[in-house]
This record gives structure tokens, sequence and C-alpha cells, in this order.
């Protein structure tokens, strides 16, 4: 499994490289030039202008203004990946299948996958962002009774969740149909600004919304849409 994971990784790195270094010098130059524009303001953040979101008490009151960069982060890796793993089954199926790797082989080292590019995104944008708000401001991260780089280390392993949860729901919708693996996601996250549902897993994605609910309600959601991931290509003829 070792040497497939590795094989499946450079073949995927083929398909997605030019994607993936464009989006990310993207969310990098938004990263800077914000800096460079807003960092006199004493109350600019870069930490909490990407994530910190919409608090449930101004959805309740209707006063609700789409956070952009925040939609803007956690949409660009579905378009990193868009329809990446069905081209990756195309080039790689018979190969695949000739080397004794069974379907299930395949669908599991996606998952894997899923993880490395999430990794490498979050940390890629995510070191940019933290650097910079060192820079212009003090460091005032708090979420719930965590502070600081406690408050740090819990907004980065969610912010991993959160992509790795679209990522795989994206994966599920695109075996039916590519274009809505990117339209649902979306739609999901807009509805997610504009909606005060306590148990919705992508409030765990806004600083002023995190709480055990939300992110237990992420984690049992990434077992549920990776269970139909699974299953749900397995029932399906991949050739």
């Amino acid at each position: 499994m070792k040497r497939l994971f590795l094989d499946q990784l450079l073949y995927l790195w083929q398909i997605v490289r030019f994607r993936f270094i464009f989006w990310v010098l993207i969310i990098d130059l938004l990263i800077i030039t914000q800096s460079i524009l807003f960092g006199s303001n004493p109350k600019f953040s870069p930490l909490l202008t990407w994530f910190q979101g919409i608090d449930l008490l101004s959805v309740s009151q209707h006063h609700v203004e789409m956070p952009i960069t925040w939609l803007i982060y956690f949409l660009t890796p579905l378009l990193v990946i868009l329809n990446s793993f069905q081209d990756l089954w195309s080039i790689r199926g018979q190969q695949l299948r000739g080397q004794q790797y069974s379907l299930g082989n395949f669908l599991i080292t996606n998952l894997e996958l899923m993880g490395i590019i999430t990794f490498a995104f979050n940390m890629l944008t995510e070191l940019p962002i933290i650097i910079f708000t060192y820079i212009f401001g003090p460091f005032n991260l708090k979420m719930g009774r965590f502070h600081g780089l406690k408050a740090l280390l819990i907004l980065i392993i969610i912010n991993f969740l959160g992509i790795f949860l679209l990522l795989v729901l994206q994966a599920v919708i695109s075996r039916y149909n590519a274009p809505l693996g990117i339209v649902i996601p979306l739609v999901l996250l807009i509805i997610t600004a504009y909606t005060s549902w306590p148990l919705n897993p992508l409030n765990s994605l806004m600083i002023l919304r995190v709480g055990n609910a939300n992110i237990i309600s992420m984690l049992c959601t990434i077992i549920v849409v990776t269970i139909l991931y699974l299953f749900s290509n397995h029932r399906i003829n991949l050739d």
C-alpha cells in the first residue's frame, strides 16, 4: 500500500500541480495585499479577517454580511481538486488492476491523498496568515476556554478537518455530476453563513461559532461522508 500511495501521489500531483500552485499563490497574494493595505489599523488581524466568520447572534438579528475571504478560503481546495480522482482512475485503473490492487485499495489511497492535499494547502496558506498576524498586531486568538497558541492549534486542526470534509463530499457528488461537486459545497458554505443551526458541522470553521457540539457534528459527518464515498463508488462501475 505504501508503494501504491507514493505512485498515486506522483500521478495526482501531475494532474493538480498547476491548479494547486496557482490557487495557493492567489490566497497568499491576497493575504499579503490585505496586510499591506490594512496593517496600520490596530484592529486588523489577518487571522480574524480570514477565519472569524459571523456570530450566531448577528445571524438571528439578520445582521449578516457574507465573509468573502472565509468563503474563498474554503472553496479554493475544491477548485484545486475538481475531478482529479476520476481522472486518476482513468489514467491508472487498468494498470492498478494488473498489479492486483483492488478498487478498495484505490479509494482508501484517495482518502489519504485528500489528507495530504489538505495538509499542504493548510500549511502553505495558514503560515503566512499566522506570520502577518504576529507582525501587524497582538496575537489574541481565543476559542472557547483556549487562548493563544492552544487556540491556534485547535483552529489549524479544525480547518484541516473542514477542508477534508469538503473534499470528500466533493468526491462523492462528483462521481455523479462533476459541476455539482463544486456547487453543492459552495451552497452549503453560503447557507452556513446565513443560518444559525447550532449543529451545522461547518459552523466550526468560523472562530465565532466554534463549540463542542459542532466539532462533534463535524467528526460524525466526516465518518458518514467517508463511508458514503467508499460504498457509493463500490456500487458503480468505474470503467
